[in-house]
């Protein structure tokens, strides 16, 4: 059985708008169990929580979910998934339940090739942020140490944040239903990883196009303990959006891993305040 738990919160100043869960005035918190049930079968049982209060936004967003995953074979895996959420807007005094179905496959024909499809389907409503969509992608092993890889996003409707990430006074990301990702993941040797991607987003507003130079280092200090740090460098080649700069850097203890994480962002020419956040993952 694994157990995970992670907990993350910004003050109002924070701006990261193409990373993870990182945005001002948010708090969010999630927990999780794993456990083989029968054979090659995981179950997966999980709870999040998420809190966004700024100047633009007051809301509130809990979800339950539940995964079952098999591996029928070397080749083959599938899930399925279930996850409720309760959304409350309390800005528009508005609320929103729904329940979002999701299956998927993993399947590798050749030993060189892994391929994937995954379905989202809303039961009835929909979550702003989660809409009804189709994710394809494919990864190519070339040489042991270059992999190349392929993604493609089809959506019903854009992804709308709830978290109000204007207030720190860029635009919000872009409102896409289509997305186009495709790179190289290049090893630099034992410890370091180079990725250099290509994407398309297409929103209403016509189509942004950026490259992305990323570099991420994992350097063992001793038996159990070791320092992360990544590098994203965006630049925007087209459309309205804008370019951006990402670190990451993360110490990791295990055999219980706990992690913890500070990410500095520029975007635009402008600084924002770090974040620091903690994530625990053990086997029981």
């Amino acid at each position: 059985m694994v157990v995970r738990g992670s907990y993350a919160s910004t003050d109002e100043d924070f701006l990261n708008p193409y990373g993870q869960v990182t945005v001002p005035g948010q708090r969010f918190g999630s927990a999780s169990v794993e456990s083989r049930v029968a054979g090659a079968t995981r179950v997966t049982l999980g709870f999040e929580v998420e809190f966004n209060r700024n100047r633009l936004v007051e809301n509130t967003r809990r979800t339950v979910g539940a995964r079952v995953a098999h591996q029928f074979n070397d080749m083959l895996q599938a899930h399925v998934g279930l996850d409720g959420r309760w959304f409350d807007d309390r800005k528009a005094s508005h609320t929103v339940t729904s329940r979002l179905l999701s299956a998927g496959a993993e399947w590798s024909p050749v030993e060189r090739l892994q391929t994937s499809i995954t379905r989202e389907q809303n039961l009835g409503t929909a979550d702003p942020t989660y809409s009804n969509q189709t994710i394809l992608g494919a990864r190519v092993t070339m040489t042991p140490g270059n992999e190349l890889y392929v993604t493609q996003r089809f959506s019903s409707a854009p992804i709308i944040p709830i978290s109000g990430v204007e207030a720190g006074g860029l635009s919000s990301s872009p409102l896409s239903t289509r997305e186009t990702a495709s790179g190289v993941t290049s090893r630099l040797g034992r410890y370091t990883s180079l990725n250099n991607r290509y994407t398309l987003e297409s929103t209403i507003n016509g189509t942004d196009s950026f490259a992305v130079l990323g570099l991420l280092t994992s350097i063992p200090v001793r038996k159990g303990l070791s320092l992360d740090w990544s590098l994203d460098h965006g630049v925007h080649l087209a459309g309205s959006g804008e370019g951006y700069v990402g670190v990451h850097s993360a110490s990791c203890l295990s055999r219980m891993t706990i992690c913890a994480r500070r990410l500095d962002m520029s975007c635009g020419g402008g600084r924002y305040p770090s974040i620091l956040s903690v994530s625990v993952e053990s086997d029981v």
